[in-house]
């Protein structure tokens, strides 16, 4: 092991009693001598696609050799059927985490050009503004379509399941042939990674017990084959559901009770609420126009006979621009519109700035 504290590498021995801790490469070679053997042939390498040259060499049992010349453009290496890992491609070191990550699995690895940070701002944006305006079903077939083209031509139908490496597009939407998943690259891609390798080494290390949040306010909830699969591995396990599913309720279980694992439905439904529009100066004395979505979450706690409010804005617009529309705020300029709004102290304050 090398690149971690003495204090981890000792909670770790506990499942890998028989370890090396050093930071020296030398040392971990010969650590490995006598139980892997140095590969006697190379596949040379250029900088790009580092996960699938990687990968591509740990099969052939040959040796990564860097070089400055073009990688191979291949996207995809084909391993286990049971298991595709797909990383989207900007971020190197993610990359190889993920290619290793398949081979610890025995997957397939591939890689597809990836989004740029606006890219991926206005992709999710698009999703949730698919409840605004007309044929939701439509658009959101329309974006599924263009992530589809993103990723190339890979066949999912193949592969009994899938694991997306994301910049942070759920890039499963596209994907409706087989159960998906998804792990952010960054940050702490590698540490839930290893976590993840050292919890399995051990059977005594399982799920003890596990909370499942589902208001039941759509049909098609996933929560019911999540608590068989529990319950069917002997995890002790709580399900919150409909009306016991409260605020005030499922935060006192997410503050009070220790889980080691904890699933809300992302079948949720869309919260009531407003859509407000203010008028008021900013801190240069303008006048300015903002349009928001306000929605309330109200629970009463009835062991401190208080009741509990949570508040969420969303922005849809400013002086007539489009809050999605980049171009068009940085030609307002924005400048002190939304920190004058915060700074209006409590309902009763901006009521008076209300004007639809």
């Amino acid at each position: 092991m090398g690149g971690i504290t003495p204090a981890a590498a000792q909670s770790m021995r506990a499942v890998w009693r028989t370890s090396t801790l050093s930071d020296a490469f030398e040392d971990h070679v010969q650590a490995l001598k006598g139980v892997v053997k140095r590969p006697e042939k190379a596949l040379e390498w250029g900088p790009d696609n580092l996960g699938v040259g990687l990968y591509r060499a740990r099969l052939a049992r040959q040796e990564l050799q860097l070089t400055l010349g073009r990688s191979s453009a291949d996207c995809l290496v084909e391993a286990g059927r049971h298991l595709l890992v797909i990383c989207e491609i900007g971020d190197a070191l993610a990359e190889v985490t993920a290619s290793n990550l398949a081979f610890a699995a025995g997957a397939s690895f591939a890689t597809f050009p990836g989004l740029s940070e606006d890219e991926v701002e206005d992709w999710v944006e698009e999703i949730y503004a698919l409840g605004d305006g007309v044929d939701p079903t439509g658009r959101l077939s329309r974006l599924a379509d263009r992530a589809r083209q993103q990723m190339g031509s890979i066949d999912f139908s193949r592969y009994k399941a899938v694991l997306f490496v994301t910049g942070g597009f759920p890039w499963g939407i596209a994907v409706s042939e087989v159960p998906t998943t998804h792990m952010y690259r960054y940050p702490d891609f590698g540490r839930s990674v290893i976590e993840g390798l050292w919890a399995s080494q051990s059977d005594s290390r399982s799920a003890r017990t596990a909370l499942l949040i589902d208001p039941q306010t759509v049909e098609g909830s996933e929560i019911s084959t999540i608590r068989h699969a529990l319950l069917k591995n002997g995890t002790l396990t709580k399900l919150v559901s409909g009306p016991a599913a409260t605020q005030v309720h499922v935060q006192f279980l997410l503050d009070a009770m220790p889980n080691d694992i904890i699933v809300v439905s992302s079948h949720a439904g869309d919260a009531s609420g407003s859509r407000i529009t203010y008028e008021y100066p900013d801190a240069e004395g303008c006048t300015r126009r903002l349009t928001i979505d306000r929605a309330l979450g109200i629970g009463y706690d009835s062991h401190d006979d208080m009741y509990a409010v949570m508040q969420y804005y969303r922005f849809h617009n400013l002086d007539g621009v489009d809050w999605r529309d980049r171009e068009g705020k940085r030609a307002l300029p924005v400048g002190t519109a939304i920190t004058s709004w915060l700074a209006i102290d409590g309902a009763a304050d901006r009521s008076q700035y209300v004007v639809a």
